[in-house]
C-alpha cells in the first residue's frame, strides 16, 4: 500500500474562509483571508463587486495569484479588502495498492486488515 496526495498538481486557488448564512464562520490561520485582515463574523456582501450567492463556485472561478476584492460588514460598518488568493495547501490521501507489492509487503497487508 501507498499513500498519495489527490490533490498534489492541482492548482486550486484558496481563501482559507468559512462560511455559515453569509457570515465567516471560520478563518485559517495563515491562509489569504487571515493574512489580508477578514475576521469570523464578518458578513461577505460582495466579491469583486458581485453579490455573493456560492463562495467555494466564486473562488473556484479565480486563479491562484489573483487579487480579490471583497467587501463585508463587520460591527456595522462597511469595508472593502483586497485578498490574494495563492495555491490551496490542502491535502487528500488516499491509500493505494502498490503495482507489484513484495511478500513483505503482502504480509503485512493481510496482518494490517486481519486477514
Amino acid at each position: 500500500m501507498q499513500l498519495t496526495d489527490q490533490n498534489a498538481g492541482k492548482n486550486d486557488p484558496y481563501l482559507g474562509a468559512d462560511l455559515r448564512n453569509g457570515k465567516i464562520s471560520n478563518v485559517w490561520r495563515d491562509s489569504p483571508a487571515y493574512n489580508d485582515g477578514l475576521n469570523v463574523g464578518d458578513e461577505i456582501l460582495t466579491i469583486d463587486d458581485t453579490k455573493l450567492e456560492n463562495l467555494p463556485a466564486v473562488i473556484a472561478s479565480k486563479k491562484v495569484g489573483d487579487v480579490i476584492s471583497v467587501k463585508v460588514k463587520r460591527d456595522g460598518l462597511e469595508k472593502t479588502y483586497k485578498v490574494t488568493l495563492v495555491k490551496s495547501p490542502i491535502q487528500n490521501f488516499k491509500i493505494e495498492p502498490v503495482a507489484s507489492p513484495s511478500k513483505e509487503q503482502q504480509d503485512l497487508y493481510k496482518k494490517w486488515l486481519f486477514l
